[in-house]
């Protein structure tokens, strides 16, 4: 592993257990064992630090995008995402722990973040779209109620993350949670699809 990456995945691991605003270059460098210079070197700032993390986190969200598998339909990929991206979140937990402190204190990092959440809210909305145009949605649903629920599934795995413990945090509690919000907007097909996905992932051990 290089420099750059050490010092990446140190600052995430410090991150995650002690909060960005307790953690500093220095931290990180006498972790290390490095000199504070060669940290700064590659990220001149905290800031710096912290896009270049969100990047690698934002990379892996956006693959799961496109990891539609054959046989699968897409209403029973979507409802797969929670689980695909729990570990992901989880690895990055501090970007949602420390969202608020992240917003007020990096200003110029919470503007790529807002960039890069636009570009995938895109994405997201495409694909509601899709579902809808394959009657797993409501015919009768407009963009707006497409809209507002991704806002719905954005505003649930924040408030579950920033509001859980960690050691209370739990893959199907969270998968329940965000699926769960799509049962009103679901056609009758839908429903179907959403019940036996249920009784699928109860089989599993």
């Amino acid at each position: 592993m290089n420099t750059r990456d050490r010092i990446k995945t140190k600052g995430k691991e410090l991150f995650n257990q002690q909060g960005v605003l307790n953690v500093t270059l220095r931290n990180i460098a006498q972790e290390l064992q490095i000199s504070y210079g060669n940290v700064t070197y590659h990220f001149p700032n905290k800031s710096k630090l912290l896009e270049a993390l969100y990047e690698d986190m934002n990379m892996q969200l956006m693959r799961l995008q496109s990891q539609h598998q054959v046989g699968d339909n897409l209403l029973t990929y979507f409802l797969k995402l929670p689980d695909y991206n729990f570990d992901i979140t989880i690895d990055y937990i501090f970007f949602y722990k420390d969202f608020v402190e992240l917003k007020r204190n990096h200003p110029e990092f919470y503007e790529k973040v807002e960039a890069a959440n636009l570009f995938r809210r895109t994405k997201w909305m495409e694909m509601l779209r899709i579902l809808q145009h394959q009657k797993f949605l409501r015919e009768n649903l407009k963009n707006e109620d497409l809209d507002y629920i991704i806002e719905l599934s954005v505003g649930i795995r924040m408030f579950y993350f920033q509001s859980t413990e960690i050691e209370q945090i739990q893959r199907s509690i969270f998968k329940e949670k965000v699926n769960r919000l799509l049962l009103p907007y679901l056609s009758e097909n839908g429903i179907q699809i959403y019940k036996e996905f249920g009784n699928l992932t109860e089989q599993q051990p």
